[in-house]
């Protein structure tokens, strides 16, 4: 048989068989899904009743503590808690300082982001609460990471020296942020 021939006769038959199989399913009219015997999960729509409006603000006290907050303002007299009512007539201002800063323990400089991020994930297994800052600097991206922040320098130091004898690096202290 000519191999061109038996190619043809291959083609059609191909043909056939999948006209065979998929018209059928083409030709079949949709189907009509019938909605009155549905089980369902959703639950009934909720009742929403609508609360009415308070008549007047309800005051909330609360207990501010207003000793040493800063160490500029040691020394001055004032009492140990003070009560201010938010939402109500009275209330004062708080004497929160903005310029908070911590310290931080930086365990590395890496030039790959993997590195960083394999010394961080062994740091974090240890229970150090770590993270990566990426940098640039001198025309390159750096990654450091760092332990931290705490509010303490001791506390900090404390971090440092735990590292150094657990992992035998050589870390060191800076400011945050």
């Amino acid at each position: 048989m000519d191999k061109k021939l038996r190619e043809r006769l291959v083609g059609s038959i191909v043909l056939i068989s999948l006209a065979v199989i998929f018209l059928p399913e083409l030709l079949k009219p949709p189907e009509k899904f019938s909605t009155t015997n549905v089980d369902s999960n959703i639950p009934p729509t909720p009742v929403i009743r609508d609360l009415p409006a308070p008549s007047e603000p309800i005051p909330v006290i609360l207990k501010v503590p207003t000793g040493d907050v800063r160490e500029g303002d040691r020394g001055k007299e004032s009492p140990s808690d003070e009560e201010a009512i938010v939402g109500g007539t009275e209330h004062r201002s708080l004497d929160i300082p903005t310029d908070l800063r911590g310290w931080v323990v930086q365990v590395g400089t890496f030039a790959e982001e993997p590195n960083a991020l394999r010394l961080r994930d062994e740091l974090r297994a240890s229970g150090y609460a770590t993270y990566v800052e990426e940098v640039q600097g001198r025309g390159r991206t750096l990654y450091r990471v760092r332990v931290g922040p705490e509010l303490e320098k001791s506390r900090a130091e404390s971090a440092l020296a735990r590292i150094r004898d657990q992992f035998g690096l050589e870390p060191h202290l800076q400011r945050h942020p």
